[in-house]
């Protein structure tokens, strides 16, 4: 499975700043243009596992949705080694998402998509469930050779609910309304010996892995 690989820095900055920062990566570029978008991250975990949370050396799976946009579903893989992030996604169906959710997973098993097939072992071999769901207002644009995001919202739904295409969670602000996430993402190039042993070539980097 090919991963992208990248170095990653947030933080969180006033509006002010905010403002000054996009005037900056602007500057000079009248041409950039700066990507807005809605994100609807839905977590699996482990069931019963204490501590794995907040350990980003464990890979973390998301069922993640784009605008509300059924057209944009994808399944996320996602662990960092070492500060490199290693990130996969590959595009599902809205009914190939449904069966998920409905914890019918048979059709990934050995499944042509690899990061399909991964996804199967790790939810029936550790009890993989779906957890909370995260939304995220986002700008993205192109940053010296990278990415710049920043998240205007971050809101977490509350009471357990983990259908990513319901309307019921109550959300609940993680980000105060005068600040704003900065994160800076730029691409690594693994030496090739590394790239061969966990990576293969059917399946080409996917720059989705910055927006996501």
């Amino acid at each position: 499975m090919r991963y992208t690989t990248y170095y990653e820095e947030n933080e969180t900055v006033r509006k002010d700043k905010y403002e000054q920062m996009k005037q900056a990566a602007l500057t000079g570029q009248p041409k950039k243009k700066i990507e807005k978008y809605s994100l609807k991250k839905l977590r699996f975990m482990q069931t019963g596992v204490a501590g794995e949370l907040h350990n980003d050396t464990v890979p973390k799976y998301y069922i993640c949705m784009k605008n509300d946009d059924e057209t944009q579903i994808y399944i996320e893989k996602k662990y960092i080694q070492n500060e490199i992030v290693y990130k996969r996604c590959v595009k599902i169906t809205r009914e190939e998402a449904q069966r998920i959710l409905n914890q019918d997973v048979e059709w990934m098993k050995g499944h042509k998509k690899q990061l399909l097939s991964d996804f199967y072992l790790q939810y029936t071999l550790n009890s993989l469930r779906p957890k909370h769901i995260t939304e995220y207002q986002r700008e993205m644009m192109n940053y010296k050779k990278g990415y710049i995001t920043f998240a205007h919202r971050i809101s977490r739904i509350a009471g357990g609910e983990v259908d990513i295409f319901g309307s019921d969670g109550i959300p609940i602000q993680c980000l105060s309304e005068d600040r704003v996430n900065v994160s800076y993402k730029w691409e690594v190039t693994l030496p090739q010996m590394i790239m061969n042993l966990i990576q293969t070539a059917e399946e080409p980097a996917d720059d989705l892995a910055f927006a996501f």
